[in-house]
């Protein structure tokens, strides 16, 4: 989905809300217009100043003084309603939009392939939560939105202009092309300034993150000169860029009120020939009410380069590899089995294993060992899906995992690992997400706060706030009980309990129902050969 088609695909969803803020910036804006040439035909009511060309827009000679003072009364309590309205309007819509980025971005985290989602990074997603975000708030607020209010402004101001004086209308059409074009070419040169120097930023930041996450080694060896002075070209290289940025950014400050300013003399010599009350002052109101409007619309620029950037970031995570969902198969699917028929792995070209086979009946014990750096883990996340084999397949009963999806697959698959800690506030969501198993799983960590001592100071309604407040051996059992509570028909469980008091691992290996299939994944067998549990199969990685 491209940057552009993510607004577009935002304000379709939206567009009776996107409908309702433009026409109200129409009518604000149409108020803010009125109002100078009401005040002009005041001001030509007060001090005599009408005449058959002052009569602009073809208001009535005879209102007097105070039948105009009420109507710009009216005018000035319209135009505040309005932009209450219009304000508020644009901000809700402007807050749907990051709600409908935030929803967009988080799902496609949960629903990423975990190489995808690793290949990003927590760093990088943190990030388009903050600065992104912004960015993206401004492209639709500012960029778009603003951009067309402020559009709208200036076209009918130029409506009342060419209605007042063809020649006058033309003139400050001309000057207006004039004044966007070249400020366009300097907004333009701006964007690609600040384009290069995010860049810039980005890498400085990741610079200094090296050096300090390195700052021991970086004292013992002497290094704080060398690494200052590349720190100090980089940063120089910063400020030349943020003195290129400043002169083009003080030449549209300066640009702006010169057109404006120009524009204003101009209207004043056109209609030096004629009658210059209430119309002249009228529009040269009119001018003065698009100072703002012009501020906003020579430097939208920027905010479109800026917005560009974000959404390009947004728009390429929207392209990453999702998982394979959900897919149909028959209600009452209960697997007998999992096997893995020639399966091998790599990662960046380097071969992990291959060629592994194995079968684990329901009911069976099976031990898959290997050295460290044998892929024991990586083995893991084969069969919980996380990630898919460069070979061979996994099946359940005779379907390969490719035509199961992930849920399906992890609907009959529980695991143990450290690589799969656990998260929630409480420990009570940690072992259960669903609310209606509340009761059950309270009970079972009763059951098992008797049956270990470990567990016997922890509450079940305990705040976790950090995995370091449990032990070593706290955590490997309530992670051992979240997946007995799953239910599931296999359980997969890395070497972590074999790092458990063997009289735990006795205790702990009569909570697992008979009828699952157990599958161990260790460098090492000597713990349970100890504990007498009996091993149907044994495969070397």
């Amino acid at each position: 989905m491209s940057k552009i088609a993510l607004v577009k695909e935002f304000l379709q969803h939206e567009r009776w809300r996107a409908l309702g803020v433009l026409l109200l910036d129409f009518f604000a804006n149409l108020s803010t217009l009125l109002i100078p040439v009401v005040l002009a035909q005041a001001y030509g009511s007060l001090f005599g100043l009408n005449s058959q060309r002052g009569r602009i827009f073809g208001f009535n000679e005879g209102i007097a003084f105070e039948q105009w003072a009420w109507i710009l009364l009216g005018l000035i309590v319209v135009k505040a309603v309005l932009d209450f309205w219009r304000v508020k309007s644009r901000g809700f819509l402007v807050e749907h939009f990051l709600f409908y980025l935030r929803q967009r971005i988080f799902q496609y985290h949960l629903g990423m392939e975990l190489g995808a989602y690793e290949s990003k990074g927590v760093g990088r997603y943190l990030l388009r939560f903050s600065g992104d975000l912004s960015s993206a708030q401004n492209f639709l607020a500012k960029g778009t939105l603003q951009f067309y209010a402020d559009l709208m402004l200036l076209g009918i101001g130029l409506f009342f202009m060419f209605w007042a004086d063809w020649l006058l209308g033309g003139t400050i059409l001309l000057a207006l092309v004039f004044l966007a074009s070249v400020l366009y070419v300097v907004n333009r040169k701006i964007g690609e300034i600040e384009s290069q120097r995010r860049d810039l930023k980005a890498g400085l930041l990741g610079f200094i993150q090296i050096r300090l996450l390195n700052i021991a080694p970086l004292k013992v060896f002497n290094r704080q000169r060398p690494e200052r002075e590349k720190f100090e070209r980089k940063t120089r290289r910063i400020q030349q860029m943020g003195f290129r940025y400043q002169r083009l950014f003080a030449l549209i400050e300066a640009g702006i009120p010169f057109g404006l300013y120009a524009m204003m003399l101009l209207v004043l010599v056109l209609m030096s020939r004629s009658s210059t009350g209430p119309q002249a002052l009228s529009l040269i109101l009119i001018l003065l009410s698009w100072r703002s409007a012009l501020n906003r619309l020579m430097r939208v620029g920027l905010i479109w380069k800026k917005g560009e950037i974000s959404l390009r970031k947004i728009e390429t995570l929207f392209t990453a590899q999702l998982e394979d969902g959900h897919i149909e198969i028959p209600p009452d699917f209960s697997p007998q089995s999992i096997s893995a028929i020639q399966v091998g792995m790599e990662w960046s070209g380097q071969k992990i294993f291959q060629g592994l086979n194995f079968e684990l009946k329901r009911g069976e014990v099976g031990i898959v060992v290997g050295p460290s750096g044998s892929g024991k883990t990586v083995l893991l996340k084969l069969l919980a899906k996380l990630y898919s084999p460069t070979q061979g397949e996994f099946r359940l009963d005779d379907q390969a995992f490719s035509d199961l999806g992930v849920k399906n697959i992890r609907k009959a698959i529980g695991f143990v690992s450290a690589a799969l800690p656990l998260y929630g506030n409480t420990i009570a969501e940690a072992l259960i997400y669903n609310n209606k198993r509340k009761e059950k799983a309270d009970k079972k960590f009763q059951e098992w706060q008797v049956l270990f001592p470990e567990l016997q100071n922890l509450q079940f309604e305990q705040i976790l706030r950090e995995s370091s407040a449990l032990s070593t051996q706290q955590k490997c059992l309530l992670e051992c009980l979240r997946a007995i509570l799953t239910s599931k028909q296999f359980l997969v469980f890395d070497e972590t309990i074999t790092q458990l008091p063997v009289d735990t691992i006795k205790k702990l290996w009569k909570e697992i129902p008979e009828r699952t299939g157990f599958l161990l994944i260790c460098s090492e067998v000597n713990v349970l050969q100890s504990v007498d549990i009996q091993i149907d199969w044994m495969v070397k990685l």
